[in-house]
């Protein structure tokens, strides 16, 4: 009797263990139902800054007491922070913020100073007594509405005073004088000067850096200490430090930023005050030229004299340039390079390919081709076909659109864009802005066969003034020669590569800028005029993931990063975990240079960037004869990542035909090392 009354309590403790890890399992499964579709702050701070929470304390004859909790969900530090919020309520009473504005139903509140800002993930709290009829509701995210712009010049004045000088040291303080009548609100400074600041006291030094050239310039973004925040109308802040310097201080460079509400006429800025460059200070790809000896003699001539920075030393001129030794007379083995398949023929009609594709963008049942004509592009749409693209039909002419060889797709909220170079110096062919244009814009010009580009254009994103479009926000070149542009497959990261010119020489250029924080600026509206050196150069400065800068002339040609040997063509960018591959194709028919495709992995590293580089040959197939005979010429041309493969157009010469293809390599394939950084 005994053993049947355990075995039956053991039959029920099983059956109820069971039960209960049945009802545990569907417990489970419904929160996990439940968070399937949520929305986390992360994936909301695509479009707004803070989230917003509320408790009501207390209700009484229509009236209730609200407690507000902003909390900040964005990566970075949110300044002078103020908000608009629909309200079916009317505020009575509000503590630790202040009432801007009340219209159609929406109220504008601001901070109350000393609570300015709000720290990554951290919050601010406010509370009001309102009047209403029904329960109260506020929305639960919303954006801020101010945004750092460059204060007017003639509202403030800066002066430095000297206190002290000894050795090589000097101790002397700023004044920044607020000579308008309004209040200058979270003041932050772009200051550049000879001197090197040791240390500093009433601000705070954010980023700084120092570039060698004739003068030692020394660059500081500067901020306010907090406490001194805002400068009222007629007042003044001082901050002092001390620095190193050699010779009497001088502030060669400043700009005064401060906090406003953001504004429509930030985007549209003029841009006919670009400054041009002069034609001597153009400089030719190896494209252009029909030897290397005819480029390197042009380089030779354009070469600027290089000084140290010591005054003492002597001036001394750079080492000229001379061609490198080619594969079959070099006597370090020359790498192996890698095979190239082709994966389709461009098969246009009568003497429609005699022009090369710059670029190209494929279409789920055909593709578009860029092909330039002079400083403008020609649009075309081929089928494919079994044995390649064909039935090519002109689309428009892009009147303007520079030399093609950037061409980019990318969605943002099911919307398709295109990304493109414009902008061009009549003669040159060359682009020297970005533009995002919406696809349905694009195809309206179809049926006129004409689309041109227009400076303020209301149709299209322009992104201008690029000089000033890296991670100092500095115009580090006197101004851009060319442009090109690559954006991740979802459209969140855009590389931007130019080429600049400088009194120190020429310079080449790459940036990576976070989309998102772009949208957020533009307010997510592709039909504006971006200057990167206008009135939101700061913000656009905190949208610069990194930047990676070289200097045209360096001894090795073989390891110019950023134009391999002597060409570039095209780029795109992937993501690669936490970072970016980004890979440069080249390769000049004209000149003989090789065919060349650069890989770069890089990260993230503090405020900056890291990478290194990789390099790889490029072989092809027969394309023209029996082993490419009859003196052929390649040229690669645009660059796309496709799945596992890298793709690129293949343009093959000699002096009787001329074949255009789309070929790939692995991406896997890409492995030499050149530059680890």
């Amino acid at each position: 009797m005994r053993n049947q009354w355990k075995r039956l309590v053991t039959s029920m403790l099983i059956v109820c263990l069971l039960f209960s890890s049945i009802v545990a399992a569907g417990v489970k499964d419904v929160k996990a139902e439940q968070r399937i579709g949520e929305n986390t702050d992360s994936d909301m701070s695509e479009e707004y800054d803070v989230k917003l929470t509320y408790d009501v304390t207390g209700t009484w004859d229509g009236h209730s007491n609200v407690e507000v909790k902003l909390t900040n969900i964005l990566d970075e530090k949110i300044e002078d922070w103020e908000i608009k919020i629909p309200a079916d309520f009317e505020i009575k009473n509000i503590w630790n913020a202040k009432v801007i504005s009340e219209q159609d139903n929406e109220y504008v509140i601001h901070n109350a100073d000393w609570n300015q800002d709000i720290d990554v993930k951290g919050s601010v709290s406010f509370g009001m007594m309102v009047q209403n009829d029904a329960k109260i509701k506020l929305p639960e995210y919303c954006t801020v509405n101010r945004i750092c712009v460059s204060a007017e010049e003639e509202n403030y004045k800066l002066e430095y005073t000297e206190y002290s000088n000894w050795d090589d040291k000097v101790n002397g303080k700023i004044t920044i004088t607020n000579t308008s009548d309004k209040r200058i609100e979270d003041w932050s400074l772009m200051l550049d000067g000879n001197f090197q600041i040791e240390s500093i006291w009433n601000a705070a030094i954010t980023e700084s850096f120092e570039e060698v050239d004739e003068q030692d310039t020394y660059y500081y973004d500067l901020e306010n200490a907090v406490y001194n925040q805002n400068i009222e109308a007629g007042q003044s802040v001082e901050f002092g430090f001390i620095a190193k310097c050699q010779d009497k201080v001088e502030i060669t460079n400043h700009e005064l930023f401060e906090m406003g509400m953001i504004s429509e006429d930030y985007m549209e800025e003029d841009l006919e005050d670009e400054p041009e460059y002069e034609d001597d200070e153009f400089v030719y790809d190896a494209d252009f030229f029909d030897s290397l000896e005819e480029y390197y003699a042009y380089l030779n001539s354009i070469m600027p004299k290089k000084k140290s920075s010591a005054k003492s030393r002597a001036s001394q001129s750079a080492p000229e340039i001379t061609p490198q030794p080619t594969p079959a007379t070099t006597a370090a083995p020359t790498p192996t390079p890698i095979s190239a398949t082709i994966k389709h023929e461009l098969m246009f009609n009568g003497t429609e390919g005699n022009k090369a594709v710059q670029n190209y963008l494929p279409l789920s049942n055909g593709i578009y081709t860029m092909q330039r004509n002079g400083d403008d592009v020609v649009l075309m749409k081929g089928k494919l076909a079994e044995k390649g693209y064909s039935s090519f039909v002109k689309k428009t002419d892009m009147i303007g659109f520079a030399h093609g060889d950037t061409f980019e797709q990318f969605f943002v909220k099911g919307k398709e864009y295109y990304l493109l170079s414009g902008n061009v110096r009549e003669g040159k062919g060359l682009g020297r802005d970005l533009v995002i244009i919406e696809k349905k814009i694009l195809e309206k010009s179809f049926s006129k066969k004409k689309f041109e580009y227009k400076k303020n254009s209301k149709t299209y994103l322009q992104m201008s003034k690029l000089a000033y479009a890296n991670k100092s926000g500095r115009n580090n070149g006197k101004s851009v020669t060319r442009v090109a542009g690559a954006l991740t497959a979802d459209g969140s990261t855009l590389v931007m590569w130019k080429q600049l010119t400088e009194k120190k020489g020429k310079r080449m250029e790459l940036s990576l800028y976070d989309m998102k924080k772009i949208r957020k600026i533009i307010g997510g509206r592709f039909e504006k005029t971006l200057s990167f050196g206008g009135k939101l150069k700061k913000e656009l400065k905190k949208a610069c993931i990194g930047s990676i800068q070289k200097h045209y002339y360096q001894d090795d040609i073989s390891k110019r990063l950023l134009h391999p040997n002597e060409s570039f063509q095209s780029l795109d960018i992937e993501k690669n975990g936490g970072g970016w591959k980004i890979y440069i194709s080249s390769g000049s028919e004209k000149s003989n240079s090789p065919l060349t495709i650069t890989r770069m992995d890089v990260r993230r590293k503090g405020k900056g960037i890291q990478y290194n580089a990789f390099q790889e040959f490029v072989s092809l197939p027969a394309l023209l004869g029996q082993n490419n005979s009859v003196n052929p010429k390649f040229e690669l041309e645009g660059c796309h990542v496709v799945g596992n493969n890298l793709d690129f157009g293949v343009v093959a010469k000699n002096e009787s035909e001329v074949k255009q293809y789309i070929a790939y390599v692995p991406l896997n394939s890409i492995q030499r090392p050149l530059i680890e950084k």
